[in-house]
């Protein structure tokens, strides 16, 4: 039996995608979970789910750290992301943040069964441009990180690993609104619009 979790805080988008599973894996056990907190309860408590279909907009999650906080917790179930957003930047960031799929929620059925099945077989499924982190110059984007003190560096790092902004005050035991300050000093330095671009171009950087 083949153990499916749908975390989507739109009932009727839940509604589709089970029958969508039920119908091409009539044996399967089908969870559904409208938070982030929802679904790592239900992943807590089930070891028979083998497969997550993750949106990224959910309450608990902050873009793409709903698919990093998955990841860090349950790092042996994939993760596929079915999202609203369908171009190559966003299948990107979600490659970074450990995903092992995307999908357009404009996708015809077809192609749902077509990455399902990819993902249970242990391979990923990257539509457009296979999912490659954008082209970035190394040595503008050194000259960028370079720009970071070591405690915007220590900060980006912990974005990385999905946390949110209450949790990373935590565990560098200052408070929230100086966590803020510094993400925004990163975002700007690093001329990027949102916390998991920046975790995007960190990363490029890393495994080059």
């Amino acid at each position: 039996m083949t153990g499916f979790l749908i975390v989507d805080d739109h009932p009727m988008v839940r509604s589709a995608l089970a029958t969508s599973l039920q119908r091409a894996y009539p044996d399967s056990e089908i969870h559904q979970a409208g938070s982030l907190r929802a679904a790592e309860e239900i992943l807590a408590g089930n070891a028979a789910i083998d497969l997550v279909l993750l949106d990224l907009n959910i309450p608990g999650a902050e873009g793409l750290s709903g698919v990093a906080s998955l990841r860090s917790r349950f790092p042996w179930i994939p993760v596929l992301v079915v999202s609203g957003y369908d171009d190559s930047r966003y299948q990107a960031e979600a490659r970074v943040a450990g995903a092992a799929g995307f999908l357009s929620k404009a996708a015809e059925a077809d192609e749902l069964l077509d990455a399902m099945g990819a993902l249970l077989r242990g391979d990923n499924y990257w539509p457009i441009n296979n999912g490659e982190p954008p082209g970035t110059d190394d040595a503008s984007l050194a000259e960028m990180l370079a720009t970071l003190t070591p405690q915007q560096m220590r900060v980006l790092e912990l974005l990385g690993q999905g946390l949110l902004n209450k949790q990373i005050a935590h565990e560098l035991d200052i408070v929230e609104s100086t966590v803020k300050a510094h993400v925004s000093a990163i975002l700007r330095k690093l001329n990027v619009h949102s916390r998991t671009q920046a975790v995007l171009l960190a990363q490029t950087m890393r495994f080059r």
